[in-house]
């Protein structure tokens, strides 16, 4: 393979690692066998007043606009040459993160959540295992898919005594359990964001926000209970 077609092939390769691999730049991970807590109050009341809750697209747009002041240009990234199309993206990456030096919002604590799913039975911590299910923001400047730059090294969910015997007697039957997992964390200040395309809709951008974790929580909706 010609050197230039290889080099090609190489950042491609990378950028679809980057979008579904986890990221470790070697922080150390937040506690991941924590309490399922029972919420019956909305998601955001549980949220500190000091940290942004990115959960809507309007809060997350303009964390983005703070952040980056405007969006990529995505129909020159796209363009309609494939084999460069990468390399502009890359090319878009190292530019913004030189200008996102010192900006005050890569350390403003923020908070988003993803979807989770009790598996099987942790007998040593009276818990249940939590499988994660990312979610997308869709929002004006692309869909917001958050990476974790440090996730836990297990997650494992611990009810209360009461709710662990129901939702055991759940699980028996087979039946799904879906839990709120909240992240609360600041992006990576030296590659804070990172850029792709949807897979599913042609020419549609991605931002993929790289955060370091600081904590995790475990939140059970009320209507997952009889």
């Amino acid at each position: 393979m010609p050197s230039h077609k290889m080099a090609k092939y190489l950042v491609l390769l990378l950028f679809a690692w980057v979008l579904f691999a986890p990221v470790t730049y070697g922080q150390d991970a937040p506690e991941g066998i924590r309490p399922l807590l029972m919420l019956e109050k909305p998601i955001h009341t549980v949220v500190p007043p000091e940290v942004i809750f990115l959960n809507e697209p309007n809060i997350t747009e303009q964390f983005l606009t703070n952040l980056e002041k405007r969006p990529p240009d995505w129909k020159y990234l796209y363009g309609k040459n494939v084999d460069e199309r990468y390399d502009r993206l890359f090319d878009e990456s190292e530019k913004r993160d030189m200008l996102r030096v010192g900006n005050p919002n890569l350390t403003q604590p923020i908070a988003f959540l993803w979807d989770g799913f009790l598996t099987n039975v942790r007998e040593d911590k009276d818990g249940f295992g939590v499988s994660i299910g990312p979610r997308q923001i869709q929002t004006s400047w692309g869909i917001v898919r958050f990476k974790l730059a440090n996730e836990p090294r297990e997650m494992t969910a611990m009810p209360s005594p009461k709710i662990f015997d129901v939702l055991q007697q759940k699980r028996s039957q087979k039946e799904e359990v879906s839990i709120m997992i909240l992240y609360r964390g600041t992006l990576i200040p030296e590659e804070s964001l990172m850029y792709d395309f949807s897979t599913k809709k042609e020419g549609e951008g991605m931002i993929l926000p790289i955060v370091e974790l600081t904590q995790v929580d475990y939140f059970l909706p009320k209507n997952e209970v009889p």
